[in-house]
């Protein structure tokens, strides 16, 4: 709700938004938990894997190459 506030306030003049616009830039609450459910279980997904520890570790070991 706060990103749409302030996007509507960044992009439109002062006084001229109104309720029925924020509404148009507010998903359904229900649509935004699922969001979160679906982004929740991906990180899950990726953090059984293993891949993001693995992409790590190679970062950090290329940079002890460089040094």
């Amino acid at each position: 709700m706060e990103t749409a506030i302030a996007r509507v306030r960044r992009w439109t003049v002062p006084g001229t938004a109104t309720a029925v616009h924020l509404s148009l830039l507010r998903p359904p609450r229900e649509e935004v938990e699922r969001a979160f459910e679906r982004e929740t279980e991906a990180a899950g997904q990726v953090e059984e894997t293993g891949l993001a520890q693995a992409g790590m570790a190679r970062f950090a070991e290329s940079r002890k190459v460089r040094e």
